[in-house]
């Protein structure tokens, strides 16, 4: 992974691993468009159970967009952060409203312990380096990622030895990452404090 900047923005951007460059559709519910020519603000990336990803595109901390409500009110959050992204997966395919907002990494709560549910967000919060494997709709929370706002993405898909990801505010948005099991746990290859999983 490197770090991209625009004049004052601070942008996601990668180097395909091999991996990555072999990722085609990890998920047979993945609709990739991210190899259309246009790169504007909202451009459509991804979609999974028909919950979209949106570019981002040149903005990076800072949303390029507006702000994002459902029809009944809910807040989703800026256009088209990465806060947004997860926040619409978990309202309109698994019907979970979370009770508090934030940024990326105020989804994990250092307090909680491994195995019980976040009060702030209604989920069973789980450490990364523990016993508990991921699983699919799992929400990846990196607290230390851009810039100390964190990064939070959606587990889709979990194999042996790696795991892959959808997220939104990072390309690219389909995205493997590593998982290795030593002495009984699972550790996720990226810098990330854990997982949140619904009850």
């Amino acid at each position: 992974m490197s770090w991209v900047v625009f004049g004052a923005y601070l942008v996601f951007g990668c180097h395909p691993s091999a991996s990555q460059k072999n990722l085609a559709h990890v998920d047979e519910h993945v609709s990739s468009f991210e190899s259309l020519p246009s790169e504007a603000c909202g451009d459509l990336l991804a979609e999974h159970h028909g919950i979209k990803v949106y570019r981002n595109y040149g903005k990076g901390l800072h949303s390029c967009g507006s702000y994002h409500r459902s029809q009944d009110g809910y807040d989703y959050g800026p256009e088209w952060q990465c806060v947004e992204f997860v926040r619409r997966y978990y309202k309109d395919h698994l019907h979970h409203r979370f009770p508090m907002k934030g940024n990326a990494k105020d989804y994990f709560d250092a307090k909680v312990p491994h195995g019980a549910i976040s009060p702030s967000r209604g989920l069973i919060q789980y450490r990364n380096g523990r016993a508990e494997k991921p699983k699919e709709h799992d929400l990846l929370v990196c607290p230390n990622m851009a810039s100390g706002y964190g990064h939070v993405a959606i587990v889709i898909r979990v194999e042996s030895d790696r795991m892959a990801i959808l997220q939104q505010n990072k390309l690219p948005a389909e995205e493997w990452i590593s998982l290795e099991k030593q002495a009984g746990n699972w550790i996720i290859g990226w810098d990330c404090a854990g997982f949140l999983r619904k009850p």
